[in-house]
């Protein structure tokens, strides 16, 4: 076990580390000769620790490193007059040396032991005079991007109190644990409650029958259960009032300030300023906004990429710039303000805005509408489009314009049940607008059954409940409508989103329970079978196959120890439905229609699981192939002797034929590649499942969608 003053060691370099680059950045900033000293002061101060830290616990590259920069800040408390922009980027190279050395530390893997404990940590000596180097003899690279990492430590907290942040999670985890335990419990009261109703009866049937010799014992072992269930309900409502009071406090230790986000993206928009040869102010204008420490690490890169955007292609050069009458001067400024339980963040920034022209020009060299479509879409229908994957209209570079971006800021921030748009857009500049939960730990969900399996459903994104007769729906195009007062709701199956094969009785079933959930200005009627509670649970990420599948937010454990995944239906539903809008009619251009393609391969999924397959089927069709299923090695046969198959993924646990045989047959008859896809992991498995034949074998709980899709690269 590593040694806790390792863990404190690494919490105060992480602070120094994050004190060195603000304060440089502050040192750049600073106008006076005062003002330039006292940030001198305090950067040497952060490297001398720094260096004394690493020197007591015998870690010498890390020593040196530290050691150098404080000779260069030394130098410069001697010479404050001499700061510069050119001085102040050699200072920020050298403290990225100093960064290395903490992160080779960090990743070597050693064992961990104290001088004294084992052999000790030596490092060469250091000539405080022969090392020492004026700050114009340091080498650095202005134009280096890396976006730091590091915390920043809270200004004003009277008492710090250090907790790692995977125990904070297991923390969190285990009073999850507890509330399914308490919701066990629920269960068990009920049956107690079911059980003392038989006890009556009983007692009232023998009262009947003259067995009265029998009372005596009946009206004992009755008032055992009352006791009983009177000591469930007052653990029950003890263990309620710990549980929620544990919860908060830990929710509460998981809240980080936002500004630890926004300070950290001032060196990147720096050194991207420098690298494109602009001038660049950058503002952070946050308050005291706290949140969780999940929703500030998924944050991190839609906002990096939105201040990428800016300074790359919304900022003009300083030429430009003057041209239009605005100083030489960009700036970009990020606010935040909190709304009831979410926050939206605003990325502004004063260059030239959208240009509508060449998004309209990319619509129209892309074949995806009519010029008359073109003509008809007003600037904040075109700016949709600007969310779509793989739609740029800027030229390709080293910072911006490959066309990944916005689509990715909005898939993360819809993952976080938020959402992402482009609130402004002129000559004066562009401002986009996030808007995301406080936490996304726990969740309030409205639980619906449909075929045999339980979903979670946000709370949030429910409209309303209702239930709807068979003759209250309409038929509308190819599909089905319901009347919502006075106007058509496309009306789907949950089922039939989730891409789910079943077979649906068209007689018998006279009603249907439903949701209605709304999506930028449209409605969706969604079937289920059942509604259930509705409660506030704990959200865990999910692993292999679910992680980045679109549609599915999370997972959550039911009190009966069964998963249940958590939806969002306005991805599943809006994402594929071509209907009426919200206010009736034929479905607006308000929503960019998904671009048709030829499948790129054609896949065969074989899994008994019918949400396996559903679930693989989703991945696979998102990237592009056309794909059939499968339930087992005997209808994977039948299907490939009836169509044309580029390649077969498969699952090996199956019934009538297993995949180790089906890869035999598939080898013998067809020659098709073929992956397994499987949660056995022993060695010996994956030993049988090659010798059969498999082009690869992969193990469930180690690979994500986006890996499965990498290894199909290599086959099709």
């Amino acid at each position: 076990m590593a040694d806790p003053v390792f863990e404190i060691f690494r919490e105060e370099a992480r602070e120094h580390l994050q004190g060195l680059e603000q304060g440089f950045l502050d040192l750049e900033a600073a106008e006076t000769l005062p003002e330039r000293a006292a940030r001198i002061d305090a950067l040497f101060r952060h490297a001398h620790s720094l260096k004394g830290d690493a020197r007591a616990i015998g870690l010498g590259d890390l020593q040196q490193a530290a050691q150098t920069l404080e000779t260069v800040l030394d130098d410069l408390r001697e010479n404050p007059e001499t700061v510069d922009r050119s001085i102040v980027s050699q200072g920020l190279a050298q403290l990225d040396q100093v960064r290395q050395a903490f992160e080779a530390w960090q990743q070597s893997g050693e064992s961990e032991q104290l001088p004294g404990q084992g052999e000790a940590l030596e490092s060469p000596p250091v000539d405080p005079v022969a090392d020492r180097k004026s700050p114009a003899e340091s080498g650095g690279d202005e134009s280096r991007t890396t976006l730091p990492a590091l915390p920043v430590p809270l200004a004003e907290e009277s008492f710090t109190v250090r907790v790692p942040s995977d125990r904070l999670d297991r923390m969190l985890t285990l009073a999850g644990e507890i509330r399914i335990a308490q919701r066990a419990g629920g269960v068990l009261s009920e049956r107690m409650a079911d059980l003392r109703d038989d006890l009556n009866r009983l007692r009232k049937a023998f009262q009947e029958q003259t067995a009265a010799e029998c009372l005596p014992a009946l009206e004992t072992a009755l008032d055992q259960v009352l006791r009983i269930e009177t000591g469930l309900r007052n653990a029950r409502t003890r263990e309620q009032l710990l549980v929620e009071g544990l919860e908060a406090d830990i929710r509460q230790a998981r809240l980080l300030p936002l500004i630890m986000l926004t300070d950290s993206l001032r060196r990147a928009v720096r050194d991207l300023a420098q690298s494109l040869g602009k001038t660049i102010q950058y503002q952070a204008d946050v308050g005291q906004i706290l949140l969780d420490k999940a929703v500030i690490e998924a944050l991190r890169e839609p906002l990096l990429h939105l201040v990428r955007n800016a300074c790359d292609h919304g900022l003009e050069p300083a030429a430009e710039r003057r041209a239009a009458g605005k100083p030489p001067e960009g700036s970009i400024c990020i606010r935040a303000a909190r709304r009831g339980g979410r926050i939206r963040i605003t990325v502004s920034d004063d260059g030239r805005g959208i240009d509508y022209g060449r998004v309209r020009d990319r619509l129209r060299r892309s074949g995806r509408l009519t010029e008359t479509e073109l003509g008809q879409l007003t600037d904040a229908e075109l700016a949709k489009y600007l969310f779509q994957p793989g739609f740029s209209t800027a030229e390709a570079g080293h910072v911006s314009g490959r066309g990944v971006g916005l689509d990715v800021v909005l898939d993360t921030v819809r993952r976080l049940q938020g959402s992402a748009v482009l609130e402004a857009s002129s000559a004066a500049g562009a401002t986009f607008a996030l808007t995301v939960p406080v936490t996304v730990s726990t969740i309030r969900v409205l639980t619906v059954s449909s075929h045999g399996q339980c979903y979670g459903v946000p709370s949030s994104a429910v409209v309303r409940t209702g239930r709807a007769k068979r003759d209250e729906l309409r038929e509308w195009g190819e599909g089905l409508v319901l009347p919502v007062e006075g106007q058509p709701v496309r009306w789907v199956h949950l089922a039939d989103l989730l891409e789910i094969p079943v077979s649906r009785p068209t007689t018998g079933v006279d009603a249907w329970s439903y949701l209605l959930i709304a999506h930028e200005g449209r409605f969706a009627a969604v079937a289920v079978d059942d509604l259930d509670e509705e409660a506030e649970v704990l959200l865990k990420p999910l692993g292999f196959p679910l992680k980045g599948l679109p549609g599915v937010i999370g997972g959550t454990v039911r009190p009966d120890g069964s998963v249940q995944l958590v939806l969002d239906l306005s991805v599943s539903a809006f994402g594929r439905l071509a209907g009426p809008s919200a206010t009736g009619g034929a479905a607006r251009r308000d929503r960019p229609p998904t671009a048709q393609a030829e499948p790129i391969a054609r896949i065969l999924v074989v899994d008994d699981s019918p949400t396996t397959r559903a679930i693989l089927k989703n991945v696979f069709s998102a990237a592009g192939y056309a794909v059939r299923t499968a339930t087992d090695g005997v209808d994977a046969l039948e299907r490939l002797r009836s169509g044309a198959t580029d390649l077969v993924v498969t699952d090996v646990e199956m019934p009538r034929l297993n995949g180790f045989d089906l890869t035999r047959q598939i080898k013998a008859k067809f020659g098709l590649p073929v992956i397994l896809v499987t949660g056995r992991e022993s060695e010996t498995h994956r030993r049988e499942g090659l010798a059969a034949g498999a082009d690869a074998y992969v193990v469930k709980s180690t690979f994500e969608g986006q890996g499965l899709l990498e290894i199909v690269k290599q086959f099709v």
